[in-house]
C-alpha cells in the first residue's frame, strides 16, 4: 500500500525561482526576525555539510539599503516574512536540484559564531 499523504510535515520556508522566499512564523520567531532585518546562509563545510539560516544585520545596526531585507507579509500583525533574493534563492535550487520552487524544513535553533541561527535541511 501506498500513502496518499506521503509527508504531513508543511514546510518552513520556501524559495521560488523568481527571486522571492517565504519564511513561516514559527522560523522568524525563532530567530526573532523583525521587518528590516537581513538574512543570509552560512555553511559549514565540516564532517557533513550543514546550512544555517540567520539574521545577517539586525535593522537597528544597518546603514543603507541591502539585499534579502525581511518584509512582514501582514503588517506588524504577523510575524511571516517574505524577503527577495535571487542569490539565495539560485543557491538553493541548485543545491535541492529543483527548478521552480523549494521548499524546506528548519531544525532547531543553535548558536553559531554568527549568533542565533537555524538549520535548513536542503535534500540535494
Amino acid at each position: 500500500m501506498k500513502s496518499v499523504l506521503e509527508n504531513s510535515r508543511k514546510s518552513d520556508i520556501t524559495f521560488w525561482r523568481d527571486g522571492h522566499i517565504d519564511i513561516c512564523a514559527r522560523v522568524s520567531r525563532a530567530l526573532d526576525l523583525r521587518e528590516g532585518d537581513v538574512i543570509d546562509i552560512a555553511i559549514d563545510e565540516g564532517f557533513a555539510r550543514e546550512y544555517y539560516l540567520y539574521a545577517k544585520k539586525k535593522r537597528e545596526g544597518r546603514n543603507g539599503r541591502h539585499k534579502a531585507t525581511c518584509r512582514a507579509v501582514n503588517g506588524n500583525r504577523s510575524r511571516y516574512m517574505r524577503v527577495n533574493s535571487k542569490q539565495l534563492t539560485r543557491f538553493v535550487l541548485h543545491t535541492t536540484g529543483e527548478m521552480e520552487r523549494a521548499r524546506v524544513m528548519c531544525g532547531e535553533v543553535t548558536d553559531t559564531p554568527m549568533g542565533k541561527a537555524m538549520v535548513i535541511i536542503l535534500k540535494g
